[in-house]
């Protein structure tokens, strides 16, 4: 099957809908890369294995995230429908089978390509690896040099 070409200006109108009624759909859009990187810094121990679990072809690998990190999934789809402030009644109004697919569309729209956001996913775990280490060493050598001048300076 030929992919659609599209333009820029086109990209706002890629929405894709969940029905959250009998007559009522919700309207959702992908996550913005900014938005990606924000819910990663606010809640880094339960996105990477949401993120990871979204790669994943079986929608069921995104089922635990209801119960373990019901905030992050409420915050993503609330972000994904243009609400960002809505993040807690999507928590206690939306049901949960309905947060389930809602997740799993904003996850298909967000990342398209499995193979490549795999790919992606690893360097950047290589590279938060890396800046640990860094980050880690610079807090004990400040360490080190603070307890340094400690021992070195007059008592009072």
């Amino acid at each position: 099957m030929a992919k659609k070409i599209v333009k820029l200006k086109d990209l706002a109108q890629l929405v894709r809908t969940v029905d959250i009624s009998e007559d009522e759909q919700l309207s959702l859009r992908a996550l913005t890369l900014k938005e990606m990187v924000m819910l990663f810094l606010e809640s880094q121990d339960e996105f990477l294995p949401l993120y990871a679990a979204g790669l994943e072809p079986d929608l069921k690998s995104l089922a635990p995230f209801l119960l373990t990190a019901p905030v992050l999934v409420a915050k993503i789809i609330a972000l994904a429908s243009d609400e960002p402030d809505s993040g807690e009644l999507v928590e206690k109004t939306m049901s949960g089978t309905v947060q389930l697919i809602a997740l799993n569309e904003v996850w298909k729209a967000s990342v398209p390509d499995a193979k490549k956001a795999r790919e992606l996913l690893s360097e950047v775990m290589v590279l938060l690896r890396k800046l640990n280490e860094s980050v880690a060493a610079d807090q004990a050598k400040k360490l080190i040099q603070q307890r340094a001048s400690q021992e070195t300076s007059p008592p009072q």
